[in-house]
Parts: C-alpha cells; sequence; structure tokens
C-alpha cells in the first residue's frame, strides 16, 4: 500500500529531506520518469480582469483580496500540475482562472517520454481525502496572509512567489518514487492604475528510486540526530572547559589580587615601621638634646657656684 510523507519549505525539518532529495540525485540513485507543468497568466480577479477589489480600493484592500485570490490560483495550478481530477478541487474564487489554465507534458529523457502522470492515480473512498491533505499542505506555503503581507511590503516592485513541495512515495514502507513540485509566481502594481499583473507557473517532476536504503529520509534524521549529540556533547565538553578555565581564572585573579593586597599591607606596615624608626630616632635625638642641655644647664649652675664662692672668698681677704 503507497504510503504519502509531504514536506513543504515551510516545516522545521524541510532542510534535511532537501538534503536527502539533492544527494539521491547527486548519487544517481533517482531517474527522473516523468515531467509536467501547469501554469497561470494572467491571474484574474473574481470579475474576470486584473483589478483587485475595485477602483478605488486603498493598498491593503487590493493587496488583501489579491491575496485571497492568488492562494486559490496557485493551489489550482498545483492541482493541474500533478493531474488531480478537477471534480474534487476546492471551491475557487475566480471559475475563469480555472478554466484558463493551461497544462504540458514536459521531455524527461532523449526518448521524449511524454507520458503522463497522476499524483493520486487509483480511485476510491480516500481519493478526496489524499487530495484534501495535499492542498493543505501545500496552502501552508501560500496563504492568503502571507502573499497580503508580500504585497505591502514591497509597494511598487515586482514581487515574486516560490515554493517547494516534495512528495516521499512509500510502498510497504520502502521508498519507491520522489515527487517534486515547484511553484514560481510574479505580481506586479502597475503605476497609476488600481491593476495587479500577476502569473503563476508549478512543475512536477517524478524520480523513480533506485537506491538501497528503504528510507533514506529516516537514515539522515539519524544521522543528523546522532551529529547532534555528539556536537552537544563536544558543546557541553567546551562549557565545562570554558568554565573550569573561567574558575582558575577567578582563582587567579583573587590570588594576584591577594598578592596585591598584601604587598600594600607589607608596604603599608613597612612605611608605619619606618615612621616609627624615624620617630624613635627624633626621639632619640631630643633626648640627647635635652640632656646635653641639662649638662650644660648643670655645668653652667656649677661655674655659677664656683664664680659667686670666688667672689665671697675675695670679699674675706679684702676684709682681712
Amino acid at each position: 500500500m503507497d504510503r504519502d510523507t509531504i514536506y513543504v519549505n515551510v516545516d522545521p525539518v524541510f532542510n534535511c529531506s532537501l538534503d536527502v532529495f539533492d544527494e539521491l540525485i547527486q548519487e544517481n540513485q533517482l531517474t527522473k520518469t516523468h515531467g509536467q507543468q501547469a501554469s497561470l497568466d494572467p491571474i484574474r480577479s473574481a470579475k474576470g480582469n486584473d483589478i483587485f477589489y475595485g477602483e478605488n480600493a486603498s493598498d491593503k484592500q487590493r493587496a488583501d483580496a489579491f491575496g485571497r485570490t492568488a492562494s486559490s490560483a496557485f493551489r489550482m495550478a498545483m492541482l493541474c500540475a500533478v493531474q488531480i481530477p478537477k471534480r474534487i478541487w476546492p471551491k475557487v474564487r475566480s471559475e475563469m482562472n480555472k478554466d484558463k489554465l493551461q497544462f504540458k507534458i514536459l521531455p524527461t529523457s532523449d526518448k521524449r517520454d511524454l507520458t503522463e502522470f497522476k499524483l493520486i492515480d487509483k480511485e476510491g473512498d480516500d481519493l478526496k481525502s489524499r487530495a484534501e491533505r495535499i492542498c493543505a499542505e501545500y496552502d501552508r506555503v501560500f496563504p492568503p496572509s502571507f502573499i497580503k503581507g508580500k504585497m505591502l511590503g514591497e509597494a511598487g516592485a515586482s514581487v515574486e512567489f516560490q515554493g517547494v513541495m516534495l512528495v516521499f512515495r512509500y510502498n510497504n514502507d520502502r521508498l519507491t518514487q520522489v515527487i517534486e513540485i515547484l511553484t514560481k509566481a510574479a505580481a506586479t502594481k502597475q503605476n497609476n492604475s488600481s491593476s495587479i499583473a500577476s502569473n503563476v507557473k508549478v512543475t512536477c517532476t517524478c524520480y523513480k528510486y533506485l537506491g538501497g536504503d528503504p528510507d533514506p529520509i529516516k537514515s539522515k534524521q539519524k544521522k543528523l540526530l546522532s551529529k547532534g549529540v555528539e556536537k552537544t556533547k563536544e558543546s557541553d565538553e567546551k562549557a565545562a572547559e570554558r568554565e573550569q578555565n573561567a574558575q582558575e581564572k577567578k582563582e587567579s585573579d583573587e590570588k594576584v589580587a591577594e598578592r596585591k593586597q598584601n604587598a600594600r599591607e607589607t608596604k603599608e606596615s613597612d612605611e608605619k615601621v619606618a615612621e616609627r624608626e624615624q620617630n624613635a630616632r627624633e626621639t632619640k635625638e631630643s633626648d640627647e638634646k635635652a640632656a646635653e642641655r641639662k649638662q650644660n644647664a648643670q655645668e653652667t649652675k656649677e661655674s655659677d657656684k664656683k664664680a659667686a664662692e670666688r667672689k665671697k672668698n675675695s670679699l674675706v681677704c679684702i676684709l682681712f
């Protein structure tokens, strides 16, 4: 039983599927079997012209109306490109766009294989539900709000839209086909006019899988997961190393700061010791000077006493 796994370019894991797709092509594990294209030029409004909302509409009103119509037109072009029957298409805003779609088969090899490929090639109860799922996935790429935002964000310029859908088809859990659906569209607001010139082209290419790995997507995810674990481990080790280095640097800085503090304290201590020694020297010198002065005073006193005594003796001699 067929099972489809669908990836669109707004998926978080889309790059993984795209990498697998590119690798399979480079390794010649995919061979192109079908190519076809649907286009619509120009995209018409619900009134059948290129004026959206009305002649006097504001830029916001015009962008809103174009966004809703273009989203529907892009989806129709995709459904036409993959040849899903029109009877199960969702309701469209402009039947004229539906009727104006152009479809052609593209040559895929030198043999010009012009057979038509149908994404859903089996009738049954699940035909509509499978088509609805494909539409739902595709609509995530081009919702009306996205188209409106692009039109408002790039006023006056030609706005381009691109989208990719990859369908990996499995049978009994083994990959058998890869279908690539590319959408390219453009819209330009005309100068001094309310009209918008726009077109869309969707190309569908089908590849047959020739490789031996039954599920290369899962294998790729396991490799990425393994690399992620290794990177996480390396990251944790580097983080631990950085933390250790930071801790060692912090400790080193603290030791340096401590040594500086000790040096400052030693310097201050030495200065205080020097100051005390200086004070002691000055005190000693002061004491020596005081002792000297006291000695001088004592000698002066003794000299005065001797002088007084000599004077007294002289007077006694005179009396006798």
